[in-house]
């Protein structure tokens, strides 16, 4: 488990990270999003240990970032390969540099590549791969040493919808036996790996937004025959609605709605319903609700 305890930042006397606290569970892929310039990339390389926070702490079963740098896979936005090497020549060499050993590189090199779906372009020229390659010898690179804390800053951002699907599909794999964060914003993409979101801008966590689908009962749509009546909401103090027209109403809350329990209210009241259903809040329009006017 990774906590992280009050985190704060100041970078040329502009603060990053304002008090920054959330907790990363064993083999959870946790979704960080936010606008750009809110945080996202710094955070994760205060995570990573490249960057140290002036307050707060971020401890890892226990121990400090620093104590766990092994334990730490970490892909930057940007990846820096060298575009005359070969995947396997990039991969040994920053496997060096993390201290691994050539007999240790000769059995995991081949490994990891078939795990990412770059078998086959072990001796492959980097410059002639995809996108999505390119990103996935990153991932290769970022778990070459067998990590248990794996961070992904955008790793699909750039990519076509078949690329996406390919680093989602891998995340999936990889989350079954490390613990991931990633930053995004391709939250319907990203809604088929991460377990959960947390929303951040101008530093700030805004809170989780929790991958369920029961938020579908917050919002509910009401199609009538004739042109609706006035509405008591004396059963629903808290509910907003809107008039999408004559005959059409939005009902919309902060907690689940019961739907049977709306549809008689509103039959009470003279309402002729033609139709009455759950509509679905999708993540993206969830995010933009939360960041809106803070």
């Amino acid at each position: 488990m990774i906590q992280i305890s009050h985190l704060q930042l100041s970078l040329q006397r502009r603060l990053i990270l304002d008090d920054i606290s959330f907790t990363i569970h064993e083999h959870e892929c946790l979704g960080l999003i936010g606008p750009n310039g809110a945080g996202k990339t710094t955070l994760l390389k205060c995570l990573s240990g490249m960057i140290e926070s002036d307050r707060g702490s971020i401890t890892m079963s226990s121990r400090s970032i620093r104590q766990n740098q092994q334990s730490i896979g970490y892909l930057s936005q940007q990846t820096d390969f060298k575009p005359w090497m070969t995947c396997e020549q990039s991969l040994r060499f920053f496997g060096r540099l993390s201290g691994l050993d050539r007999a240790t590189l000769n059995k995991r090199i081949p490994n990891v590549l078939n795990e990412v779906g770059l078998h086959d372009q072990q001796t492959e020229v980097i410059e002639r791969l995809s996108g999505g390659m390119r990103q996935r010898l990153g991932i290769a690179q970022a778990i070459l040493h067998e990590p248990t804390f794996l961070i992904l800053d955008e790793p699909a951002s750039a990519l076509d919808p078949s690329g996406r699907h390919d680093i989602n599909q891998l995340i999936l794999r990889l989350k079954k036996r490390m613990t991931i964060i990633v930053s995004t914003h391709l939250l319907e993409d990203a809604k088929t790996c991460c377990d959960r979101f947390l929303v951040i801008k101008h530093g700030k966590l805004l809170g989780p937004l929790d991958n369920q689908r029961n938020v579908d009962q917050y919002r509910i749509k009401v199609e009538t025959l004739t042109a609706a009546p006035s509405f008591s909401a004396t059963r629903f103090p808290r509910v907003e609605i809107d008039r999408i027209n004559p005959c059409c109403y939005q009902f919309s809350a902060q907690q689940p709605l019961d739907l049977s329990q709306l549809a008689t209210t509103l039959i009470q009241q003279g309402w002729s319903i033609a139709s009455i259903a759950y509509q679905p809040i999708g993540l993206e329009e969830r995010f933009l609700d939360m960041v809106a006017d803070v």
